[in-house]
């Protein structure tokens, strides 16, 4: 992503580097934004884990289970999933945000 900000500060236009380097135009257009705004110190990637409330041990069984369910022709809906994992949440006294 820097890369392509980079080519897009030495002139080139956002979709000629967006295609470049492979990368989505309206994300690059928010990132060299971003980079005008705030100078060089701009982070490049993106924070996914902001909102994670499970920890990767927690995460792994929630899609064991999930995926033995499956096997067993147990299917759960996406919607029965989220009410299993703020289940999980609640008994193991995890803060849920709830929006």
């Amino acid at each position: 992503m820097r890369a392509a900000v980079l080519l897009v500060n030495d002139g080139k236009s956002i979709r000629e580097a967006a295609k470049a380097k492979g990368v989505s135009f309206q994300t690059l257009h928010r990132y060299v934004k971003k980079m005008k705004e705030q100078g060089q110190d701009v982070r490049m990637c993106p924070k996914y884990n902001s909102r994670q409330i499970f920890t990767e041990e927690q995460e792994e069984i929630l899609a064991e289970y999930l995926q033995v369910s499956s096997k067993m022709r147990y299917g759960v809906t996406p919607l029965d999933c989220r009410r299993l994992a703020f289940q999980m949440a609640t008994r193991n006294n995890i803060p849920v945000p709830i929006t």
